[in-house]
């Protein structure tokens, strides 16, 4: 692998339709590491600590045993980890094939019950959750949600709902989020609600397994 290779790995991270975890983490990787291939590094890393996050929150004397890292790199990783915390989302990636998996991953992250968040979960055809869109409060409609969902061309979103204490607003969030799947194609897996150690879905109607353990 060489120029090539690393051209069309950032061409797909910066067009953003596209976007997996391992292009994401080679991207990162390549200015670090700018005349050796990376592509078993990021690979090692992934299969070591599970996801963007994992890495970003590991010890780094562990990050430097994995192969290909080193004290050097691994420092890296914890600078390029501390930045990104501002940013909300962007290392939050993982998998999510079923309504199950979607809450370990949610727990796994440490979102917060008190808070008053929707967010959607984009995953490609495997699982991939390759992109995490808020939806701040003036976008909470059809129109608005399908304004967010649009450019982003996913196979398929699993809802995240902590409604932050609110009783007032029923099943109108959820037609909201159902019809604006529906227009832009998008498959609705599962609209999760969070309670503070505990996620309940609309779709299998009851308590999920696999929260916070």
């Amino acid at each position: 692998m060489g120029i090539g290779h690393r051209a069309r790995t950032m061409t797909r991270v910066v067009q953003a339709q596209n976007v997996y975890v391992h292009d994401l983490l080679e991207a990162l990787l390549f200015r670090a590491c700018p005349r050796r291939d990376v592509f078993d590094t990021a690979t090692a890393l992934l299969d070591e600590f599970g996801s963007l996050r994992g890495i970003f929150d590991a010890d780094e004397k562990r990050l430097a045993l994995v192969d290909g890292v080193g004290e050097g790199l691994a420092k890296y990783l914890k600078v390029v980890g501390t930045a990104l915390e501002s940013v909300h989302g962007v290392y939050s990636f993982g998998m999510a094939r079923t309504t199950s998996e979607f809450s370990r991953l949610v727990f796994k992250h440490g979102k917060k019950a008190c808070d008053d968040r929707l967010e959607f979960y984009a995953v490609d055809e495997d699982g991939r959750v390759r992109m995490i869109l808020p939806i701040v409060k003036h976008e909470r409609t059809k129109g608005g949600i399908l304004k967010r969902l649009l450019p982003v061309m996913a196979y398929g979103v699993f809802v995240l709902r902590c409604n932050g204490g609110r009783t007032d607003e029923g099943d109108k969030l959820l037609s909201a989020v159902e019809e604006a799947c529906f227009a832009a194609s998008v498959k609705l897996f599962d609209y999760c609600i969070m309670l503070p150690d505990k996620c309940y879905s609309y779709f299998v109607e009851g308590l999920i397994s696999g929260g916070r353990e």
